[in-house]
């Protein structure tokens, strides 16, 4: 990390940090508890002890009042004034998971479950921890790029976990959307247009992302929630619909 202020990110409302990228260039990156589940997935997150560690150090030497502290506090006191109007980003649409014909359409971001051979051919590389106070065994998941923690899997889960997605689930070694790419590139699967009660949608069938997972030579255990948080951020895996169909 540089030694700088943090900028505030008015658009996201936190505060990124500049950080040297192996080029040389100067990429301003948040912490790790800020940052969205796509910027986690790809590793573009600095690490919350690490911030905290640098502002402390930076601080001590500051000369001058930290204008993001600054920005950051008028915004808040800002949105809880009564009557605050704050900008909020278009309501996605809802994605449509059944077609008229009674095909199940896949939402663009939920994995599917696979079958428990699939299950033991990833677990079975792993050692677990026994959660003695719930009776469940946890296992190794990847929860940031390059963060493991001890997860349960989604049957062990209880409702709160699976709401947040805080479960391991079995993923693709590579982002969702480069796993498509690869078996679309291989002709393995396609986008098709369905007809339902809200117009015309091209998306994955259910059934091929199913089968995708279900085929992939690899598997292994990341976050739900980090998964389909970032699928959810990837313009190219969301449905589309009317005058967006390619």
């Amino acid at each position: 990390m540089r030694n700088e202020k943090p900028r505030y990110d008015l658009g996201k409302g936190r505060k990124v940090y500049a950080t040297v990228t192996k080029e040389g260039d100067i990429r301003y990156l948040p912490r790790e508890s800020d940052a969205s589940a796509l910027e986690k997935l790809r590793g573009l997150t600095i690490p919350d002890e690490v911030v905290d560690d640098h502002e402390k150090r930076r601080r001590r030497t500051a000369l001058k009042g930290d204008d993001a502290d600054h920005k950051l506090r008028r915004a808040q006191r800002a949105a809880r004034r009564a009557g605050a109007v704050t900008s909020r980003p278009d309501r996605p649409i809802v994605p449509v998971t059944r077609a008229r014909d009674g095909a199940e359409i896949w939402d663009g971001a939920s994995l599917p479950e696979v079958s428990e051979e699939k299950q033991r051919e990833t677990l079975k590389k792993l050692k677990p921890k026994y959660d003695l106070f719930k009776g469940r065994m946890l296992w190794p998941t990847e929860t940031a790029r390059g963060k493991i923690e001890y997860l349960p899997l989604r049957d062990d889960a209880t409702n709160d976990e699976r709401i947040d997605g805080r479960y391991a689930a079995f993923a693709p070694p590579e982002p969702l959307e480069e796993f498509l790419q690869d078996l679309e590139d291989q002709d393995t699967i396609q986008r098709q247009t369905f007809d339902t009660e809200r117009g015309e949608v091209k998306a994955y069938s259910q059934e091929d992302i199913e089968d995708a997972f279900e085929s992939a030579p690899t598997l292994v255990l990341r976050a739900a929630g980090l998964v389909e948080g970032a699928a959810r951020e990837t313009p190219r895996l969301r449905q589309a619909w009317g005058d967006s169909l390619p």
